[in-house]
């Protein structure tokens, strides 16, 4: 597997997770600060 591939992988792991743990109307009223402070 090439090196640079491997934080996309990470990053697909956490989402499962995130999806299957989490209820999306939480999903949904946290992405909002989740856009905004992670572009700051």
């Amino acid at each position: 597997m090439p090196i640079n591939i491997i934080p996309f992988v990470y990053t697909a792991i956490f989402v499962t997770i995130l999806v299957s743990i989490v209820p999306k109307t939480e999903i949904r009223r946290l992405s909002i600060y989740g856009i905004t402070f992670g572009g700051i």
